[in-house]
């Protein structure tokens, strides 16, 4: 399990993430009046919507659907938090069998051992294998929708002064 370096209990890439949108609040307050963090928010939210869609849509392009079972969980640890990411075991349409962990999403419980789900898989192994669900897209839609949101809202303030 690889540890992240850590400065007095915190992650350094969250110190330095805090520091630069510290950084850009200020610049943003004193400077540009306000639309330089609504634009610089609302298009990364946007931007990271649009990346989970396009993945999800690469992987119903290019994914084969299978059925597949579980037959273990892999125990993840972030910060306080842990995670139990389900491993499968199917069959692709040549009948080799593969055992992949999967990259859960939203909504998808913890799936007893034993328990038949549907799979996706990228047979060039470029995604991970996805346990099928409609939460997949509830992400990239509420990304995209707060980006758009706070743009407009950004381009409203901007019209006004």
């Amino acid at each position: 399990m690889e540890r992240r370096k850590r400065i007095i209990g915190v992650d350094w890439r969250v110190l330095l993430a805090a520091a630069v949108f510290i950084t850009l609040m200020y610049t943003d307050f004193f400077l540009c009046r306000g639309w330089l963090s609504g634009v610089v928010v609302g298009g990364v939210f946007a931007l990271l919507g649009v990346t989970l869609g396009l993945q999800n849509l690469w992987m119903i392009r290019v994914g084969k659907l299978v059925p597949a079972t579980v037959v273990d969980h892999k125990e993840e640890h972030s910060d306080d938090e842990v995670y139990y990411i389900p491993i499968v075991e199917f069959s692709d349409h040549s009948g080799r069998k593969h055992r992949k962990r999967t990259d859960t999403g939203l909504g998808v419980k913890r799936p007893a051992v034993g328990t038949r789900v549907l799979v996706r898989y990228d047979p060039s192994e470029k995604l991970e294998c996805q346990i099928m669900s409609a939460s997949r897209w509830i992400i990239p839609i509420g990304l995209l929708a707060v980006g758009a949101i706070v743009l407009a809202l950004t381009a409203r303030i901007g019209h006004d002064t």
